[in-house]
């Protein structure tokens, strides 16, 4: 990890990683650094972020991003 710092990317929880140790974090690269040293990687799995989303939704009062099967 670079900065012990959480951001924000397409709505969601994203730290910044450099760009040798992307390999050594499981999650989806949201976002590359303009000069292409540090990536914007989530830190849990997609389900786990789909959930925190629904949940959000749920607080803010908005309608669920998913329908349940």
């Amino acid at each position: 990890m670079q900065e012990q710092i959480v951001t924000e990317r397409e709505g969601r929880y994203v730290i910044p990683v450099k760009i040798e140790s992307k390999h050594e974090i499981k999650g989806i690269v949201h976002d590359v650094s303009n000069t292409g040293a540090t990536i914007s990687s989530n830190v849990g799995t997609v389900e786990e972020g789909n959930e925190l989303r629904e949940f959000v939704n749920e607080e803010s009062g908005k309608s669920p991003v998913f329908s349940p099967v």
